[in-house]
């Protein structure tokens, strides 16, 4: 994680469809100048938390990834009943923010993971 000092407000999940695309845009934040100074998290598996610039600059770059919005003050009654049926997770971001993220099947190809059904 990169460590900030003061968090933005506009914190995103980026979810991606592969380890290969997630290890490409960890290496963008590492190595890319356009990513300097960007905070990010990628303590969620498949996932970078990032503010909503970043995820604007990694599609430019052609990765492809669903991006979450953090959640809300409260749960739905649909959220509530899906994290009951073991449906979905409550993910918790380094930064403290939390997401709501529905279970998908991931399997194991080629030396990475992939979510099951999706293009890696």
């Amino acid at each position: 994680m990169n460590n900030p000092t003061n968090i933005p407000e506009d914190l995103r999940l980026a979810f991606f469809f592969s380890s290969k695309e997630l290890f490409r845009a960890q290496s963008l934040f590492r190595e890319d100048k356009e990513f300097e100074n960007i905070p990010w998290d990628g303590s969620i598996p498949l996932s970078i938390v990032m503010p909503l610039k970043a995820t604007n600059l990694l599609k430019k770059r052609g990765l492809q990834f669903n991006v979450k919005e953090p959640l809300g003050h409260s749960l739905t009654q649909e959220q509530h009943g899906a994290l009951k049926k073991d449906k979905a997770i409550l993910c918790r971001s380094l930064f403290g923010i939390s997401f709501f993220l529905e279970r998908m099947p991931l399997v194991f190809e080629k030396g990475g993971f992939y979510v099951k059904n999706r293009k890696g």
